[in-house]
């Protein structure tokens, strides 16, 4: 199907283009005529066959923004190309009575005030667009969250991110076993981090878990449920500590540095006596006895999971019912569907608002050239502006961070970490959109800005060839 739309686009172009060119030719039509036929010839159907190709890749929106940016200079290009016919053949169209116009003050105001607002609106709407496409799609959560959260390259990296996180802008630790385990865990190498997790949670089980809930809440946002349909099986996990208790303690006298064991600790062990509170085994002992501390603090790490009597399953809608009624998660499924949609189709607004200052421009202001290199100056001046924090995207998010970090009501420490992973990418794919887009509108104005001066830069030029040899040779050689 996609192949047989762009068949079609490109016959009907060239049957278009055919017809036009037959008749420009007969007409005699000027270099400026066949250059702006051309371009809207050419930029039309480029911008349908981009939104087509588009569509059929999965990007609709990004289809859009073609035909808005693509087709859209084709009708700007097609409206200069009328008011050239108009200029060159008069006879062809029917002439009003002649009257002197002035330039409408109102109407270039208001061309300024839309292109002005179109171009502060875009880098935001572009970035909205980003962030829903990129958390809007089950699929694409799913690889975002297996690539940048849970996979062994990346969880070590979150864990230590969200500890640093959580000392800079997380309530103290109220206690100094507290403060030294957080100290603790970010000193040990992610070798070691993965080395655990496998043993407790490998790589493989934290995707199924991450598909599970994926697909338990796309189920949720898409069906009628009150709450999200998952099951969260810890008790695999528990059996699996108690499974590798001497295991667990191996690992943390090999990668943590523990004080040094008291004597009288020493003493008591000496003598056959083993405490079973895991605290107590939180220091690191002679060689001598290091075994035995390694075998009663398995024994003693049972023992307190057995103590805690934590439940083998989660179910997920129970823990939530307790917290939030189904009416209210309802409300706010709803909210973020909407909000959702309006993130993805922000970007239609910056773009027609854009639009809509050019084609007023050429359609209601007098020799439209010179206010539309203005207008295009302008608008690319203005998301320069905009977008400067996407110059230089890791240090913006690291003071948006910081900023959010300082206030009174700063989210937890892992929303930080999500923020870091994850916010870069969506300003950098924003940043490959936004810039080339100005790029192309300040050319644009420049080269509008060139040919509605051309009379004036051609003047200038051929003063300043003949300049020379209208001085007498004692003022070109000097006295």
């Amino acid at each position: 199907m996609e192949q047989l739309l762009l068949i079609i686009i490109c016959a009907l172009s060239l049957t278009l283009a055919t017809f036009l060119f037959q008749k420009a030719k007969k007409l005699g039509a000027s270099v400026r005529l066949w250059a702006f036929g051309l371009l809207a010839c050419s930029m039309i159907p480029f911008g349908l066959a981009w939104y087509v190709s588009s569509f059929y890749e999965g990007e609709p929106y990004a289809g859009y923004m073609g035909i808005i940016i693509f087709s859209g200079i084709g009708l700007i290009c097609l409206l200069l190309a009328y008011n050239q016919l108009k200029r060159e053949h008069p006879a062809l169209f029917p002439q009003p009575t002649p009257q002197k116009a002035g330039l409408p003050v109102g109407v270039v105001i208001a061309v300024f005030i839309l292109g002005l607002l179109g171009a502060v609106l875009l880098p935001y709407t572009i970035a909205f667009n980003r962030l829903a496409s990129q958390f809007g799609n089950q699929e694409k959560i799913r690889e975002a969250f297996q690539h940048k959260l849970l996979s062994d390259d990346s969880l070590p990296y979150f864990i230590k991110k969200t500890l640093g996180y959580h000392t800079l802008y997380g309530d103290y630790p109220e206690t100094l076993e507290e403060r030294l385990m957080q100290s603790m865990i970010s000193g040990v190498k992610d070798e070691e981090l993965i080395v655990l997790l496998n043993k407790i949670a490998p790589e493989p089980e934290r995707y199924q878990l991450l598909q599970e809930a994926v697909t338990s809440g796309a189920a949720w946002m898409d069906g009628e449920t009150d709450y999200p349909e998952l099951t969260l099986q810890l008790g695999p996990y528990l059996d699996r500590i108690n499974q590798n208790a001497e295991f667990v303690m191996t690992w943390l006298y090999r990668n943590f540095p523990f004080p040094p064991m008291e004597p009288a600790a020493v003493a008591k062990v000496h003598q056959g006596e083993f405490s079973d509170q895991i605290a107590d085994y939180m220091t690191t002992p002679p060689d001598s006895i290091k075994s035995l501390m390694i075998r009663y603090g398995a024994k003693a790490l049972e023992m307190q999971l057995a103590r805690a009597d934590a439940p083998s399953q989660v179910v997920l809608a129970d823990q939530m019912s307790a917290v939030v009624s189904a009416g209210e998660l309802n409300k706010q499924k709803v909210n973020v569907k909407r909000a959702t949609m309006l993130l993805k189709s922000a970007w239609i607004l910056a773009a027609l608002l854009l639009l809509s200052a050019f084609v007023l421009t050429f359609w209601k202001i007098p020799k439209p050239l010179r206010i539309a290199s203005y207008l295009a100056l302008g608008i690319a001046l203005a998301g320069f502006l905009a977008g400067s924090p996407l110059r230089d995207v890791h240090s913006s998010v690291y003071q948006w961070i910081d900023d959010i970090g300082m206030t009174e009501t700063a989210p937890p420490a892992p929303v930080f970490t999500l923020i870091h992973q994850f916010l870069p990418e969506v300003l950098l794919s924003t940043k490959a959109i936004l810039f080339p887009v100005l790029n192309a509108v300040l050319f644009t104005g420049f080269g509008f800005l060139i040919f509605s001066y051309r009379q004036r830069l051609m003047h200038m030029i051929g003063h300043i060839k003949r300049y020379p040899s209208n001085r007498k040779p004692e003022q070109l050689h000097g006295s």
